[in-house]
């Protein structure tokens, strides 16, 4: 059996192109363009994905419903950059519960404000 070698390089742009192809694995480009361009992807967890890609990722502006039992009807509508929300964007749970702000890597330090009117501490 021959011996395969790899650099450095060669190694890290394999390991990054595992794990692109896994993560479009987990769901299925139903229509348009989900590597660069406008496309919807809907992915086993029954959440789907409705905006811009570019290099397989959610980037550019878009729009993720959760459709997992927990959190069935909950969204994320905003800026999205790396396959991360990321910019001005708002979350709305399935329990009517709003969170509004800039997001970075997936994080806001917003305030959320729930449906009986209170509300968690964060920047309004």
């Amino acid at each position: 059996m021959k011996k395969l070698t790899l650099t450095e390089d060669q190694l890290i742009q394999l390991i990054e192109r595992t794990i692109k192809e896994q993560t479009v694995e987990d769901g299925k480009c139903i229509k348009g363009d989900c590597e660069n361009g406008q496309g919807t992807m809907v992915y086993g967890s029954g959440d789907k994905y409705v905006g811009q890609w570019r290099n397989g990722m959610r980037n550019g502006q878009g729009t993720y419903t959760y459709g997992g039992p927990d959190d069935n009807g909950a969204n994320y509508v905003g800026e999205w950059k790396d396959g991360l929300a990321h910019g001005q964007g708002t979350m709305t749970r399935a329990d009517g519960a709003v969170t509004e702000g800039i997001w970075e890597k997936d994080y806001c330090r917003c305030r959320t404000v729930f449906p009986d009117g209170t509300y968690s501490p964060g920047q309004a």
